[in-house]
C-alpha cells in the first residue's frame, strides 16, 4: 500500500510537469525554452528509480537494468538538449536500447561478477559512442541512427513476441518501447520536414514512455 501511494504521488508530480510542458510547447503564444523543464523531468525519473531501488533493499543500484537505463538517458538527453552533438545523443540512446535488450535477453538474477562485467561493458560503450558522436558527428550520425533503428526494431519485435507468448508482466515494457519508437519516428519526421506540430509530438510520446517503466519495475 505504501509503495502504491508513493507511485501515485510520483505520477502526480510527473503528470503536472508533463501537462505544463505540453501547454508551453503546444499552446503557449510565446516562444519559450523548455529545455530545463524537460531535463528536470528526466532527473525526477532518475531519482525516483534510485530511491525506489534503495527502498527495496538493492545494495548496488547501479547493477539494476532500469537504473542503468535512467543513467544512460540522462547522458543522452544532455547532449540533445544542451549541446550541438546530436550524434552523441544517438550514441547514448543506442546504449539505452542495449540495456532494454539486456532486460529482454538475460536473467536479472545472474551472478554478481557477471553483472559487474556487463555494467563495465555498457559504460565503456556509452563513453565510446558518445565520444565518437562528439568528434565525428557529421560523418557518423546516419550510421548511428541506422544501427539504433535496427536495435529498437529488434527489441520491439522481441518484447511483443514474448508478451503474446504469455509473459504478461512485460506489457509495461512493451508499451514503453512502442511509445519510444513513436517518439523516435517523430524526431525523424521533424528532421525531414521540420514542422512545429511534429516537433511537439516528440515529448508527447517520450514522457509517458519513461513513466511506464516506473510502473514496471
Amino acid at each position: 500500500m505504501e509503495k502504491k501511494k508513493e507511485h501515485i504521488f510520483f505520477s502526480t508530480i510527473i503528470g503536472f510537469l508533463y501537462i505544463s510542458l505540453l501547454y508551453l510547447d503546444c499552446f503557449s503564444n510565446k516562444y519559450l525554452d523548455t529545455y530545463q523543464l524537460k531535463y528536470g523531468i528526466i532527473w525526477i525519473l532518475f531519482l525516483e528509480t534510485t530511491f525506489s531501488l534503495l527502498g527495496k533493499g538493492y545494495p548496488c543500484v547501479w547493477r539494476n537494468w532500469l537504473w542503468k537505463l535512467r543513467f544512460a538517458v540522462l547522458i543522452a538527453d544532455f547532449y540533445f538538449l544542451f549541446t550541438p552533438y546530436n550524434a552523441a545523443g544517438i550514441g547514448g540512446y543506442l546504449v539505452v536500447q542495449l540495456i532494454y535488450w539486456e532486460r529482454l535477453t538475460f536473467c536479472q538474477h545472474r551472478e554478481k561478477d557477471k553483472k559487474n562485467k556487463l555494467l563495465v561493458i555498457e559504460f565503456v560503450i556509452l563513453i565510446l559512442l558518445t565520444g565518437i558522436g562528439i568528434f565525428f558527428g557529421n560523418y557518423i550520425i546516419y550510421i548511428l541512427g541506422l544501427v539504433y533503428g535496427f536495435v529498437l526494431f529488434y527489441n520491439l519485435k522481441t518484447v511483443w513476441e514474448d508478451y503474446f507468448k504469455g509473459e504478461e508482466e512485460l506489457i509495461y515494457l512493451a508499451l514503453s518501447l512502442t511509445l519510444l519508437a513513436l517518439c523516435d519516428s517523430s524526431i525523424l519526421l521533424n528532421f525531414i520536414w521540420n514542422k512545429e506540430l511534429i516537433g511537439n509530438l516528440i515529448w508527447c510520446f517520450y514522457v509517458p514512455s519513461q513513466l511506464l517503466l516506473a510502473n514496471y519495475e
